[in-house]
């Protein structure tokens, strides 16, 4: 199985463009000039793709996300939101914990 690397056959890719943060185009006007903040960004988005906590995150906020697009008063979103979030954290943390 592992004889066809040994000749040769195995290519190793060495162009690691694909794994560097891409310019971040959400940034306002008014933070474009700032190393800081545009860092920020880039990087904490880059490592959110990467290890694929945007996934988690769009699931923890498709909930309050729905209600208000159904329409519903901002407040009442806001609170459920609020406890769904709670709950979801509380479930992570016992995940985690082994419980």
């Amino acid at each position: 199985m592992l004889s066809k690397y040994d000749r040769g056959g195995y290519q190793l890719n060495a162009n690691v463009s694909a794994e560097l943060p891409q310019d971040e185009a959400g940034v306002t006007s008014g933070e474009s000039t700032n190393i800081f903040t545009d860092s920020f960004k880039a990087i904490s988005n880059w490592f959110l793709s990467i290890t694929g906590i945007n996934y988690l995150l769009g699931f923890l906020n498709a909930v309050p996300a729905f209600l208000i697009a159904i329409g519903l008063p901002l407040e009442f979103a806001y609170a459920i939101g609020v406890f769904w979030h709670g709950i979801g954290l509380f479930l992570i943390i016992k995940f985690i914990g082994g419980g």
